[in-house]
């Protein structure tokens, strides 16, 4: 069984189990214990073998166990698994950049996290005049230089945060930059 944690929600996916004879599955039972403490209990009718639990508590833990029955009545052993539903981030909201002679500094701050999980790195992507160049930063680094850039060509630097845990990366976020020789420096953000 595995289980993957989301805004609010854990979807569950298993396998069906082996009948032994025993005849076809007829349903799922999904069960697990809410946050007032009270048991919650969900039917799947087979063949599905997947199911999205809604209404959960970001960063609480929670079991959930499925059992399967068949048409006879008989029901298998219960499978249990754990999971902590993910919120979602904020978005990085304060990036700028500084550009310089031949180079550009980005800085932001870390977004709020509203328990999406630990940020495991941040990933820049941009083309220079060699092509498409990716940064992969640190968690803990929120400004980087980036280097060897020509003098009066516009540049775009999509931040983007990765998770360790729960899903996609969040949108990035963009600023465009125009490098010149020191005294000409601009910059304009989007």
């Amino acid at each position: 069984m595995a289980a993957t944690p989301g805004d609010g929600q854990v979807t569950l996916d298993w396998s069906e189990p082996g009948l032994n004879g025993s005849g076809a599955i007829d349903f799922y039972t999904v069960s697990y214990v809410d946050d007032a403490g009270v048991t919650q209990t969900i039917e799947i009718d087979a063949p599905t073998t997947t199911a999205t639990i809604t209404g959960l508590t970001n960063g609480n833990s929670y079991e959930f166990t499925v059992t399967a029955t068949n048409v006879n009545e008989f029901t298998s052993t219960p499978a249990t698994i754990t999971a902590i539903p993910l919120g979602a981030p904020d978005a990085i909201d304060d990036l700028t950049a500084t550009p310089g002679d031949k180079q550009v500094t980005l800085n932001w701050s870390e977004p709020g996290l509203n328990n999406s999980g630990a940020i495991d790195f941040y990933t820049i992507t941009y083309v220079d005049d060699e092509g498409p160049k990716t940064l992969i930063v640190n968690e803990s680094i929120t400004t980087v230089t980036i280097a060897n850039l020509t003098n009066g060509n516009s540049y775009d630097f999509p931040v983007t945060v990765v998770f360790v845990v729960g899903g996609a990366p969040c949108a990035p976020v963009r600023v465009i930059v125009s490098t010149r020789a020191p005294d000409e420096s601009r910059t304009s953000i989007v």
